[in-house]
Parts: C-alpha cells; structure tokens; sequence
C-alpha cells in the first residue's frame, strides 16, 4: 500500500517535495502540506519556506474537517 501511495506522489511532485513532507511526523499536517504542494504547484523552497514561516510565527494548521473541504 505504501509503494502505491509514493508512486501517485511521485507523479504529482518531485522527490525533493515527497523528502520534505515524509519527515512530517503528523498525517494532518503531511496531507494538508502535500495538498498545498499539488495544488498550489509550490516549488520545494516555497514549501520550506511555508512550512518554516508557519512554525515561526506559531500558525495552527487546520483541523481534519477543514483540510477535508480544502481537499475536495
């Protein structure tokens, strides 16, 4: 199942974008950044960057429903 899941990944961003996001320790947060990513088409900096700025200046990510209505 795993293979699966880096192999649509992998179609939709680089494998510098899915090397960032795999050390997201939280699926809410590794989902809503990765949506980001493909939909965004962020760059791998705009997502460091993202990712960096959000953690400095405290920003709570949003909830498991919200990322849901945001995916779809």
């Amino acid at each position: 199942m795993g293979i699966q899941i880096v192999q649509t990944l992998s179609a939709q961003l680089s494998w510098s974008h899915i090397y960032s996001l795999i050390y997201i320790k939280e699926e809410v947060k590794r989902e809503f950044y990765t949506q980001l990513c493909i939909h965004e088409r962020w760059s791998v900096r705009t997502l460091q960057n993202r990712m960096s700025s959000m953690l400095l200046n405290g920003l709570t990510l949003p909830n498991k429903k919200v990322l849901e209505k945001r995916i779809h």
